[in-house]
């Protein structure tokens, strides 16, 4: 039985499916062993837009971030379920391109933890973190939608990395 959904985002996330199919390969491109195909993730990720009004988003990049956030909480939720006892333990990898880590692997429920804390210590940079990692957008991009100036953005962006970095590193993620 499906919902209704408003048919503003239901046109938004058609005019968008190539975006949203990009952000998604670029999700998965950083994880390895992922059962998760690209298509089934975009669909997931619209299940989860589709509940919400069009007003809620400001542009086209606040909607992309926001869906780059809806897919890591998918991919972070698949992750938990599959590292279940119940499910035998085992662990999905991925690799971050854009967090210089060479030949260094971590699993997603780590980040998600990790970036959930970033969120609670700075909501600020862990939203600029968000929309260039997930949302896969630019640093200019990211002024754009957040009213902040480029400057702010780098020292935001650097400051979220070494975060994450440092959170990873040390297995602090709770």
């Amino acid at each position: 039985m499906s919902r209704p959904t408003d048919p503003d985002v239901a046109d938004l996330v058609a005019l968008l499916y190539q975006e949203l199919r990009d952000v998604a390969g670029r999700t998965l491109r950083r994880q390895r062993g992922a059962p998760v195909q690209l298509t089934s993730l975009v669909h997931e990720c619209y299940e989860r837009l589709s509940s919400t009004s069009m007003s809620h988003y400001a542009d086209r990049a606040h909607f992309l971030a926001t869906a780059g956030q809806a897919m890591r909480y998918i991919l972070a939720d698949r992750a938990r379920r599959e590292t279940s006892a119940k499910r035998g333990g085992g662990w999905t990898h991925v690799v971050l391109d854009d967090i210089p880590m060479p030949g260094r692997t971590l699993d997603l429920v780590a980040l998600d933890q990790a970036l959930s804390r970033l969120e609670n210590a700075d909501p600020r940079c862990a939203r600029v973190v968000s929309m260039r990692l997930l949302g896969g957008m630019t640093i200019a991009e990211v002024s754009a939608a957040t009213d902040l100036s480029i400057r702010t953005v780098e020292r935001e962006w650097r400051t979220g990395r070494a975060f994450l970095l440092n959170a990873l590193d040390t297995g602090t993620s709770e």
